[in-house]
């Protein structure tokens, strides 16, 4: 998006006026997103990778990333009735090919590391731009402790361990019941290693999932799961 600055001519007689941009109003700074990520979340379990995107600012109708190359990844417009009204927050992730049919090295040379540009317009004309840098570095998996995969937990305060991950920052911990259907989503501390589920959240003879996911200094996350029937 390019804005060229124009002088405006005003002829008095025959002696021309050169009136400064500054005085027609001088173009306004782009503005940064509220939010501008792009984030790597990395299946331990099942051997696949997404490419993540977040970005958030108020009442934008136009939004595209271009890669450190300069080529442009992501265009977004908004059209009928959103092109006045605008959006706001966005989320949105690649598909996940298992890495039999996309190896990890391939899913970086998609998404190469480097400096990404966010660029955009709000529905009031300004313009919105932000660096954002991408990297490939991901953690080590976490190593769920207890429970064995397959195995079963106490329905009554169930307790989750997991080995501690060098450099996390932070754990999400997700227990999922049937259909996928989340039933704790919790973010802990890196000092923590255990999380005691509810009660009230687990039924004797139900199947559920948990993923522990560590968090990296850059945002990229890393997942394990396992399942477990409560007893």
């Amino acid at each position: 998006m390019r804005h060229h600055r124009l002088l405006g001519l005003v002829l008095l007689g025959s002696l021309p006026l050169l009136i400064p941009a500054t005085a027609q109003g001088a173009e306004e700074p782009s503005l940064p997103f509220d939010d501008a990520r792009l984030e790597i979340e990395y299946n331990a379990t099942d051997g696949d990778a997404g490419f993540q995107i977040f970005a958030d600012a108020e009442e934008w109708k136009q939004f595209e990333i271009f890669r450190p190359d300069g080529r442009r990844m992501v265009n977004f417009q908004t059209a009928g009735i959103l092109s006045d009204f605008g959006l706001s927050e966005l989320f949105s992730e690649s598909s996940e090919p298992p890495f039999t049919e996309l190896p990890f090295a391939e899913f970086k040379r998609l998404f190469p590391a480097g400096t990404y540009r966010f660029e955009g317009e709000t529905v009031d004309g300004r313009e919105l731009a932000s660096n954002v840098r991408f990297s490939h570095r991901i953690l080590s998996a976490p190593r769920i402790l207890q429970p064995q995969d397959g195995g079963t937990l106490p329905a009554r305060d169930a307790v989750v361990r997991w080995a501690p991950v060098r450099g996390a920052v932070d754990y999400e911990i997700i227990v999922a019941g049937p259909e996928e259907q989340r039933i704790v989503d919790v973010t802990t501390g890196p000092e923590d290693t255990t999380l005691t589920v509810p009660r009230e959240f687990l039924e004797p003879g139900v199947e559920y999932a948990i993923e522990v996911h560590a968090s990296a200094p850059n945002g990229n996350r890393i997942f394990t799961q396992v399942s477990f029937t409560a007893a």
